[in-house]
């Protein structure tokens, strides 16, 4: 409750992410490589993910922000996981860095 109403609030965050190449920060309506093929989600090719052969083979699977990191640690990593999953490492990243400059400690709350 804030004042006499009642607001519901969750601790997730939302984090931009782009479904045509798979980078965080803006959508695929914003993406600057609209012109260029889509890229999988699930195994980096240039297809449409929903058309993605492999997307049931998750032994298969690479992300393509990892692969993309210029951190070692990413790239290694790019090989475990896809695009969309939650473990991601970068997408963990963003995590942190949103809830860090949340403010959950206002000092202008009635």
């Amino acid at each position: 409750y804030l004042g006499c109403s009642r607001y519901h609030f969750t601790d997730r965050f939302h984090v931009e992410q782009c479904y045509h190449c798979q980078q965080i920060g803006h959508t695929s309506k914003t993406c600057k490589d609209a012109t260029k093929p889509p890229v999988c989600m699930y195994c980096m090719g240039k297809h449409n993910s929903s058309a993605c052969t492999i997307k049931n083979e998750h032994n298969n699977h690479c992300c393509a922000r990892c692969l993309a990191s210029p951190h070692t640690n990413d790239a290694e990593n790019g090989l475990t996981h896809n695009a969309a999953a939650p473990n991601c490492p970068l997408m963990v990243r963003e995590m942190k860095r949103l809830a860090s400059n949340a403010d959950f400690t206002s000092q202008n709350v009635m």
